[in-house]
């Protein structure tokens, strides 16, 4: 082989690939390199595109790119660690380029000072479009203006503010987010309280279709007047419906075998199953806290307004209320007046007896003294000598046998005849109620009543007894309470509280909010 020499050298053609410098990274050719045509090449890596590996030099027409390194050029493993990541998260975040996209075009509006601003204001709008819209109240034309107006005024206050003169991006993102917290808020007080009002009619709806209906006639002036002079009244039918009737005297069965609702003892039961006798009559004392239907029939407005209107006074309070079960063949109850039960806290007193039953004398009904109400009261000369018409030891008047199951129920009668000018019984007039189940009677605190003993073997008879006083009643400082009232006196106090004597009518609409619990249903 003929020796190399510098002349040889020369003449040969040029080596296109010169000697390589080895590199810590890769083999670089020593040849310099057209540095415009990879800037060219290289321009697709700002456009989020991942290098084949491979430069285009093909279509290049320069001459003096005939001397590039047209081989695969080697980049280090960090770049190659580099542009895998960035492939594989293209590959699960496509919005990448858009996000990449956006952010040049904000660098390109930085020199306007409000770089990202309407892009921004967009999304927010865009954003609030999205939320699903709560329908309110339809807006009224007024309101409207109004509204517009208050958003005008806001976006001059917004543009005058210093906050947006400094950072005009952050005040108007604020601004937007507030508008629409505003706008959700008031969207939701709105539906809020319609919802609120919705429930409260549902609510009152649904307890006026579970309410006992009581429908009672108008009192006419002559009903007053004979109410005056016999002191009594009797109308029909002031339940119509009859199987709520039933369903009545079903609770009230129930009531004395432990089937209140509500959990709570009654006041007073004369009568107890298994302990006492059978052919006793039986009562229950404020049968409306111990069972809700029970409450229903006995804190009805309507019959409280029939109350009010007989006693002459602005509103009326239930002072007590008796449930009276007699059984066949049912032992008699004395002749008695209501009004020395409760003259310890007026003297007006008023009787309200709701026939569960059909009554008539054949079952043992309640009977009146006819204008007893109008003699000389002799029960209150006799309770001198103890409370209400007791006696010193506590005991209630006509709380013995005298009272619930008397030989005579007409014995009672006797003093009080003869004090008032009659000599027999015989002159006297004795009104035996006679109304359908649903009906009532009324009478007077102080008309002389009671009833015989129930004389059939198959007819049950079952009533309510609603006691009535205005309802400006207070306990008296001179008489003394008997313990059935007593135990509900406050200290210090002579106001009748209406959790225990709750008002059921007055003519101002008043009642008291102890009803709304009483006649719920647990």
């Amino acid at each position: 082989m003929p020796k190399e020499t510098k002349q040889n050298l020369k003449n040969k053609d040029e080596d296109v690939f010169g000697k390589a410098e080895k590199t810590s990274f890769v083999h670089m050719p020593s040849i310099k390199l057209d540095t415009s045509t990879l800037a060219d090449n290289f321009k697709s890596l700002n456009k989020n595109t991942i290098p084949s590996g491979k430069l285009d030099y093909e279509n290049n027409d320069d001459n003096t790119n005939k001397n590039i390194d047209k081989r695969p050029q080697l980049i280090s493993k960090k770049d190659k660690r580099k542009q895998k990541k960035e492939a594989f998260l293209q590959k699960f975040n496509p919005s990448l380029k858009l996000q990449k996209k956006k952010q040049n075009e904000d660098e390109e509006n930085d020199g306007l000072g409000m770089g990202g601003v309407l892009s921004s204001i967009d999304l927010l709008k865009n954003s609030m479009k999205l939320q699903p819209k709560t329908k309110g109240p339809k807006l009224t034309n007024e309101k409207r203006k109004k509204m517009s107006l208050k958003e005008t005024n806001q976006y001059k206050n917004v543009l005058a503010h210093p906050s947006f003169k400094a950072n005009p991006f952050a005040t108007l993102q604020e601004h937007l987010a507030n508008t629409r917290n505003d706008n959700n808020n008031n969207n939701n007080n709105n539906n809020n309280n319609n919802n609120n009002n919705n429930n409260n009619n549902n609510k009152m709806n649904n307890v006026k279709d579970d309410l006992i209906k009581c429908e009672i006639r108008e009192i006419s002036k002559k009903d007053k007047e004979f109410y005056e002079k016999n002191g009594y009244l009797e109308i029909e039918n002031i339940l119509p419906d009859k199987k709520q009737v039933e369903l009545l005297l079903k609770r009230a069965k129930d009531c004395f075998n432990y089937g209140y609702d509500k959990g709570i003892v009654p006041d007073e039961v004369s009568w107890r199953p298994g302990l006492s006798l059978d052919d006793k009559t039986r009562e229950m004392v404020n049968s409306w806290k111990t069972d809700s239907l029970m409450a229903q029939l006995i804190l009805n407005e309507n019959i409280g307004k029939l109350a009010c209107e007989l006693l002459d006074c602005d509103s009326v309070l239930i002072a007590q209320d008796d449930i009276f079960w007699k059984p066949t063949n049912g032992k008699s109850i004395g002749m008695h007046q209501d009004y020395p039960y409760f003259e310890c806290m007026s003297n007006k007193v008023l009787t309200v007896w709701i026939a569960l039953t059909d009554v008539s004398k054949e079952n043992g009904t309640v009977e009146f003294v006819k204008a007893s109400h109008k003699w000389k009261d002799l029960q209150s000369q006799l309770s001198n000598d103890g409370e209400n018409g007791g006696d010193n030891n506590g005991n209630d008047a006509y709380s013995n046998s005298d009272f619930h199951a008397p030989v005579n129920y007409l014995k009672g009668l006797e003093g009080a005849y003869k004090l008032n000018g009659f000599q027999s019984i015989e002159e006297l007039t004795i009104h035996p109620v006679t109304v359908n189940a649903g009906g009532c009677s009324i009478h007077h605190g102080k008309l002389w009543h009671g009833s015989n003993s129930n004389p059939s073997s198959f007819k049950e008879r079952v009533s309510v007894a609603i006691h009535f006083a205005p309802g400006d009643s207070v306990f008296s400082e001179t008489i003394k309470p008997c313990f059935s009232f007593g135990r509900y006196k406050m200290y210090r106090s002579n106001k009748l509280e209406e959790t225990f004597y709750p008002i059921t009518f007055s003519k101002n609409g008043y009642k008291s909010p102890i009803i709304i619990d009483a006649i719920k249903k647990n």
